[in-house]
């Protein structure tokens, strides 16, 4: 745990301002969810991750669809890979996510490319933002040898509104 050395007071309704510097570092943003707990005399903070508890209820459909498609489906939230599954590109879970994957999320764009050195420049992506209550929150990733098809969006599609689905509950 790092020390930054700023020093803020709680109002008069308890509330205190989380500094500008952390909230950046960490990509905290207006509406989302913090987490709090208490560790004898120490108060911990971290961002309510929506998403990990919720794929694993259906983490069998994406590893199917990934199956019968030839594709490796990667899951995020808006900091960093949650779930990876297939063989074509290696990528841990936890690793951080780009920026640039980070500002398509949050542009709310699918975006589909070809030969793209974004994760090798063998593969093709497809990669959907899951939009809850009209928050960005995470995307679903497709990657595969070949040019990113109909079906493949389609796929993309029917994981994107499992988890919307199970997330909205």
């Amino acid at each position: 745990m790092s020390n930054t050395g700023i020093i803020r007071r709680v109002d008069e309704l308890g509330r205190l301002v989380i500094p500008k510097e952390v909230r950046n570092s960490l990509r905290i943003k207006s509406g989302d969810c913090l987490e709090v707990f208490l560790d004898n005399d120490t108060i911990l903070i971290r961002k309510k991750d929506l998403i990990s508890k919720t794929y694993k209820s259906i983490e069998n459909i994406i590893n199917i669809i990934a199956k019968i498609c030839s594709v490796d489906i990667i899951l995020t939230d808006l900091d960093k890979v949650l779930f990876k599954n297939g063989k074509i590109f290696t990528i841990n879970d936890e690793t951080k996510i780009s920026k640039y994957i980070y500002n398509e999320i949050s542009e709310r764009k699918d975006i589909i490319k070809n030969n793209t050195i974004e994760f090798d420049n063998n593969l093709c992506f497809l990669l959907k933002p899951l939009i809850i209550n009209g928050d960005a929150i995470g995307s679903i990733i497709l990657l595969k040898k070949e040019k990113i098809n109909d079906t493949d969006i389609i796929n993309a599609e029917i994981i994107n509104n499992l988890l919307i689905n199970y997330l909205e509950v």
